[in-house]
């Protein structure tokens, strides 16, 4: 009897857990506007989420000024800059801190 009864509860868990993952996924964001991103969102990101961004930042970066290769320095100095003026200017659209900081 109580191992049915934990059958049970576990089935129920496992139904709830697939629900609220499915559920999450579901409400996960999936398009993220550049524009509204400010200094301070950007560095309280993960690592891991920065690097995106980063990446992003560089594609950018390159596609107005008509670049289609990558420089590993010249990325590492840009997302430095950014960087530093951020931690100084934490209210300000990250878009801003690109445009006055990249080369």
């Amino acid at each position: 009897m109580r191992q049915a009864i934990n059958i049970k509860l576990l089935a129920i868990w496992v139904l709830l857990s697939t629900t609220a993952l499915c559920t999450a996924s579901a409400n996960a964001q999936v398009t993220i506007d550049m524009r509204l991103i400010t200094c301070r969102q950007y560095l309280d990101e993960d690592l891991h989420d920065r690097d995106v961004i980063d990446g992003w930042v560089s594609g950018f970066i390159n596609a107005t000024k008509g670049q289609s290769t990558v420089d590993i320095t010249r990325f590492e100095g840009n997302r430095a800059l950014v960087d530093k003026y951020c931690r100084r200017h934490k209210s300000e659209a990250l878009m801003n801190a690109i445009k006055v900081n990249t080369r």
